[in-house]
């Protein structure tokens, strides 16, 4: 078998998916291509761009949501005086 029949069953494995689905899903190419360090395609690329955006907007409201728990303020029900 060759490294990269090896990586896709490997992926499908840990994605419980099966081999055809994992050849066709971008981040099964993307992330073998950065753990051996290949050229990326265009596709790879995105992915990993709009992946890194994700994570990036995920660190903010997760740094947001702190910031309320510090205050008092998240996680508590707000009762109104009526």
């Amino acid at each position: 078998m060759s490294r990269w029949t090896d990586w896709v069953k490997k992926y499908a494995r840990e994605h419980n998916t099966t081999y055809g689905c994992a050849l066709s899903q971008p981040k099964c190419s993307a992330t073998y291509r950065r753990e051996y360090g290949l050229k990326a395609t265009a596709k790879n690329e995105a992915y990993f761009k709009s992946a890194e955006k994700a994570s990036s907007k995920a660190a903010k409201q997760k740094e947001y949501r702190d910031t309320l728990r510090e205050k008092g303020v998240y996680g508590k029900k707000q009762l109104r005086d009526e």
